[in-house]
């Protein structure tokens, strides 16, 4: 990295940016490639009608150099992290041989999720001589491709390093009535056979048709459903693919694109009278070193200090409780995270940055703050994105489709499922293949009870491929 201090990863969010065309855009939603170059992954500016992957292209050689630029000054994000360690595994022999014949085994779990950075850091640990390499993972679960995940990476690695393949074909989990029809989301489309307590739960998959004004009422009328199948709410989840609707679904404002530092704060707010974890404390630290030093993260004396901890439990304690215009609130807190930071550094820049780390629209500053942050169901009911509930076994699951396009010029949701249910689009890395994956991810969360919620203006023509992969139409 050719860094003048010790390295670190950077948790939060750099503000430099990029001008590509006439739209600026910030490096660390850029991702370096293996071939030196970088993508982008991040969301398209307003008006913007340039496609993402040509932004990454305009701008690939920018982000470069700046990420080149942050490496020096020895931070880093976690992803740029991965680069790092492969370039170090690829170009230090003494390090990869060091690393290979240090473990017996190397097991790598969920490993369908390993973006092309890991798995070409374990191709080099496997072709230096390490002992034995274990994937567990299932590749109809590859759903991070935001992450530079693929099924493609992990089929491959195993594949060019000779591993053996061990199926595994039984499910402690779910009924067979549910093993049945998430199958048809899968590319086999080979069920699992259900050998679990759930085996023989006799509720078959469902389907409701919904209006979109009706969406928060969905929440409560799974719940009734539960009830009536005898399965607890507490160990159940409504989710939806996309964080809006969720917000939807639960009653919430819709979230907003809130700077890296608000949501750091927001954290501090859900946790503080829970179980605050040490990732927590070091977010706010972090923070306040930003705030106090810059970006250039040049000084380090004072991290893990007495004093820099003592700086941020203040900050966690002091900030004032939601309610109220959010503006209001982040004024409040902008005090508070001034007091603190100012006990590390005597800068005048800290309110100004301040300032420029806690900014947002006007419109924005007027959203009720509370609603940012919804306390829980009583009932226990789960409302949350799929990936929010990736890895969970839920006594029931209902998955939301959406009732508008996800992006400009996208087909809706459950014409999108049908279709590829119907196998109009077999390219496996489309990205509309891990759209199907997604869902498949949800629904077999589900133990006993799996439902999908469509819209009600979903046609005949896409209904069809969710009956005849066992769905049952049930009257609401």
């Amino acid at each position: 990295m050719d860094c003048r201090v010790p390295p670190s990863v950077r948790v939060e969010r750099s503000d430099d940016q990029i001008q590509v065309d006439r739209f600026f855009l910030f490096v660390d939603d850029f991702r370096l490639r293996i071939d030196g170059g970088a993508d982008y992954f991040g969301d398209r500016p307003t008006d913007c009608r340039i496609p993402t992957a040509e932004l990454g292209r305009l701008g690939s050689d920018d982000a470069r150099y700046w990420k080149s630029a942050q490496a020096r000054a020895g931070a880093v994000t976690a992803d740029d992290a991965m680069y790092w360690c492969y370039e170090t595994l690829l170009n230090v022999p003494e390090a990869r041989a060091a690393i290979a014949s240090r473990f017996d085994e190397l097991i790598i779990d969920e490993a369908q999720d390993s973006n092309s950075f890991q798995v070409e850091c374990l191709r080099l640990l496997a072709n230096e001589g390490l002992p034995s390499l274990f994937l567990v993972g299932d590749f109809d679960q590859s759903i991070y491709s935001f992450q530079g995940a693929a099924p493609e990476l992990c089929r491959n690695l195993a594949s060019d390093v000779g591993l053996d393949v061990i199926a595994l074909d039984e499910n402690f989990r779910s009924s067979q009535l549910i093993c049945n029809t998430t199958a048809w989301f899968r590319k086999s489309r080979v069920p699992d056979t259900a050998v679990g307590v759930n085996a023989d739960f006799p509720a078959k998959p469902s389907i409701v048709l919904y209006e979109p004004e009706s969406v928060p009422g969905l929440v409560e009328q799974f719940r009734a459903h539960l009830v009536e199948m005898g399965v607890a709410p507490d160990r159940s989840a409504v989710v939806a693919r996309s964080q809006s609707l969720a917000a939807e679904l639960d009653g919430r404002a819709k979230p907003k694109r809130l700077p890296a530092a608000v949501h750091v704060l927001l954290r501090c707010i859900r946790v503080r009278d829970h179980a605050i974890g040490v990732a927590d404390i070091r977010d706010v630290e972090n923070l306040l070193l930003g705030l106090a030093y810059g970006d250039a993260g040049a000084v380090r004396e004072f991290e893990r200090s007495e004093m820099l901890r003592d700086a941020a439990m203040k900050v966690m304690f002091n900030l004032p409780d939601l309610g109220g215009e959010l503006g209001g609130w982040l004024d409040d807190a902008a005090q508070v995270l001034e007091d603190s930071a100012s006990v590390i550094s005597s800068s005048d820049e800290v309110r100004t940055r301040i300032s420029d780390r806690l900014h947002v629209g006007s419109q924005t500053r007027l959203v009720d703050s509370a609603m940012l942050m919804r306390p829980a169901r009583a009932d226990g009911l789960t409302v949350a994105t799929v990936h929010g509930v990736k890895g969970l076994s839920l006594g029931g699951i209902m998955v939301v489709a959406e009732h508008s396009p996800a992006w400009s010029g996208a087909t809706l949701q459950a014409d999108l499922w049908a279709g590829l249910l119907r196998q109009d689009d077999p390219t496996e890395a489309s990205r509309t293949q891990e759209e199907l994956r997604i869902v498949y991810v949800a629904l077999t969360r589900a133990e006993r009870v799996c439902r999908l919620a469509l819209p009600a203006s979903t046609g005949e023509d896409s209904l069809a491929p969710f009956v005849r992969a066992g769905f049952e139409l049930a009257s609401q």
